[in-house]
């Protein structure tokens, strides 16, 4: 019995210590940077975001009307490189804003929209491509590199098909070709014209990318005929380590976050209820 207690006391101390980690002294962070940039392909414009880490040992000011501002890096110069034809593209600094202009003049706080780097020039990144990122924030180097998904296509519903169904619950069936290299799909459907008030948002996640044509089957409750849109983004396999595997560092060097890419396609259908 003394044994079998002297046991139980010694798994209750490796539970709440831990080895001999201060975990009031958590150390230097590995990065001074972190940064998210997902590229689209055959999307004219392109994302980036990229920070300073804060020193999570110090004092961090904080400002509640955009978090961001205080660790958005303004000063980073960003380039994408086309391995195949070795064309390099950079990224000018600009600013989401109520208005829809693109173009960062300074941070206003009336304005908390996060700030981004976008495609200084058109960029029109091809499936099936290689893609080197390079970049320079406050002197620290930081790369990356993706091979993009390949292209395909929705099969149904076709642009501007008109779908009948029930009045309270619509049965889907939605098809589309699958895409090389691709790890998994985000499927979205979402009402852009209606005659009813509730909003239809509706997102899905598949990774059974073995079938050359692959399909989702789905039962929604719809409140009335409307004009839909059906989008189906293929995502690579940094994406799906980043975003679902929950990885810190994915298809980067130099930087927390991620670089990864897409293909994404859409149609438009109308849903009329009987």
């Amino acid at each position: 019995m003394k044994k079998n207690i002297i046991i139980l006391i010694a798994s209750v101390l490796l539970i709440v210590s831990p080895g001999c980690e201060d975990l009031n002294n958590p150390g230097e962070i590995k990065t001074k940077n972190s940064l998210f940039f997902n590229l689209q392909v055959n999307s004219p414009q392109q994302h980036v975001y990229i920070y300073r880490n804060p020193d999570i040992t110090g004092s961090m000011e904080y400002n509640a009307a955009d978090p961001y501002v205080n660790f958005f890096n303004k000063d980073a110069e960003i380039t994408l490189k086309d391995m195949l034809n070795g064309q390099s593209t950079s990224f000018k600094l600009a600013q989401d804003t109520l208005d829809g202009s693109s173009y960062y003049t300074g941070y206003s706080y009336s304005n908390p929209y996060r700030p981004y780097y976008t495609n200084s020039v058109a960029l029109n990144a091809k499936p099936l491509r290689d893609y080197f990122l390079s970049v320079n924030a406050d002197g620290n180097s930081i790369t990356g590199k993706v091979t993009t998904p390949g292209d395909f296509e929705i099969v149904s519903p076709h642009e501007g098909e008109v779908v009948r169904g029930q009045l309270n619950l619509a049965k889907f069936l939605f098809r589309w070709r699958s895409s090389e290299n691709a790890k998994g799909y985000t499927v979205r459907i979402n009402v852009i014209e209606k005659n009813f008030n509730k909003p239809v948002w509706i997102s899905f996640v598949t990774y059974d990318t073995s079938k050359d044509l692959q399909s989702l089957s789905l039962l929604m409750s719809i409140f009335g005929s409307g004009i839909y849109t059906l989008q189906v983004i293929a995502f690579d396999e940094n994406y799906f380590q980043h975003y679902y595997n929950k990885k810190e560092i994915v298809g980067l060097n130099g930087a927390y976050g991620c670089f990864s890419s897409s293909v994404v396609k859409e149609v438009r259908f109308r849903y009329i209820s009987d």
